[in-house]
């Protein structure tokens, strides 16, 4: 399955008349796409963890630092890129508010749904890790257990609505506009 990809674009009009303006400028154009690519790589990774954490009961923080990396745009090179990676997150009380009850444990990993039941799993904590989470024994009576996983981040982006479509490449490539002309501004009123 290849990574969705998603370009934006800057209106050539306005490119052109801005490398016009900033002709003087050692740099300047450079400078003004690589800022405003960085601006909106940015703006995109905050909407993927925001999409992200509307849907699913995980903390941004840990969608940000451990699920998303942003790769800025630098001198040279004019793209960013936010990849988003991850694995099946573990179901804990922290994350998922899991539960133990008298005949199982439950938990919730959509935001407003309903809750699971998983009949004969129990909470527990690993002695050696610290690791508090919902387990359920694999055949044996006792041994081995394994513990019991919520959905990958990937997985979850893939289903929500506002990638569809191309209605966030469109709203990306009006942003890196914004952005583009607020930084060209601001190198003009610099200049003088």
């Amino acid at each position: 399955m290849g990574e969705p990809t998603i370009y934006v674009e800057l209106d050539q009009a306005k490119f052109q008349a801005a490398v016009r303006e900033l002709a003087e400028t050692p740099g300047g154009i450079e400078r003004a796409i690589t800022r405003a690519v960085n601006d909106v790589a940015e703006m995109a990774r905050t909407q993927v963890v925001r999409y992200v954490t509307g849907e699913i009961n995980l903390p941004a923080g840990q969608v940000r630092t451990r699920n998303t990396k942003l790769a800025r745009a630098r001198r040279g090179q004019s793209e960013a890129m936010v990849n988003v990676m991850g694995y099946r997150v573990p179901i804990t009380p922290k994350h998922f508010g899991a539960r133990k009850g008298r005949r199982g444990g439950t938990y919730q990993i959509r935001r407003g749904g309903g809750r699971t039941f998983v009949p004969g799993s129990f909470l527990q904590t690993m002695p050696k890790t610290g690791h508090r989470g919902l387990f359920k024994r694999r055949g044996q009576p006792r041994l081995p257990i394994a513990a019991l996983r919520g959905p990958s981040v990937p997985h979850v982006l893939e289903g929500v609505q506002e990638f569809a479509g191309g209605a966030f490449e469109q709203l990306m490539s009006e942003k890196l506009q914004e952005r583009f002309d607020a930084h060209v501004g601001l190198m003009l009123e610099k200049k003088g």
